[in-house]
């Protein structure tokens, strides 16, 4: 996966060890014992991301609130983006729980597509989880209209936010 390409994060979540043993993940380590505990922790979180499972346990929310919905726009992705690949990056377990991006690679888009792929993805009906944060924080007869009026706003920042780019591979990225 080398070349310039965009990472859209999901978000930030984590699921059990599956016996994995605490530490940080490294795919490219020469050691195979550290090779196969990034399998093995690879396979537990593809366990975990099947529907029905629902053991992912969301942390920190970029684009998305859940894995239902991380699943809705990496289908649509699939439909307007053949290009991108959905997946997830290992960083740590510790405390028993693995915790990884589920992310969405997104090959040959550079920095300046950045605004072409927000009109995108926007186009999804996918609505950021700072949706769910205005909600909550206005209440009565002119929540709606606040909302509607702050949401548009950070709907195009947060999803701005949520895209990086980058040359080169991604570091422990499993395809899921």
């Amino acid at each position: 996966m080398a070349g310039e390409l965009g990472v859209l994060n999901l978000y930030y979540g984590r699921v059990n060890d599956c016996g994995t043993g605490e530490g940080r993940f490294d795919s490219n380590s020469p050691y195979e014992c550290e090779r196969k505990r990034c399998l093995a922790a690879a396979e537990g979180i593809r366990r975990n991301l099947l529907p029905g499972y629902e053991e992912v346990k969301v942390g920190t929310k970029y684009a998305v609130g859940s894995e239902d919905e991380a699943r809705r726009l990496i289908k649509f992705c699939k439909r307007e983006i053949p290009t991108s690949i959905p997946g997830f990056v290992l960083e740590i377990c510790m405390h028993d729980k693995i915790m990884f991006w589920r992310r969405i690679i997104l090959p040959g888009f550079i920095e300046n597509d950045r605004e072409k792929l927000t009109t995108i993805l926007k186009s999804s009906g996918i609505v950021p989880y700072v949706y769910n944060l205005y909600v909550g924080i206005y209440e009565g007869k002119d929540a709606k209209r606040r909302v509607k009026k702050l949401l548009e706003r950070d709907r195009n920042t947060a999803l701005r936010d949520a895209l990086k780019f980058c040359e080169g591979p991604v570091k422990n990225f499993f395809e899921s």
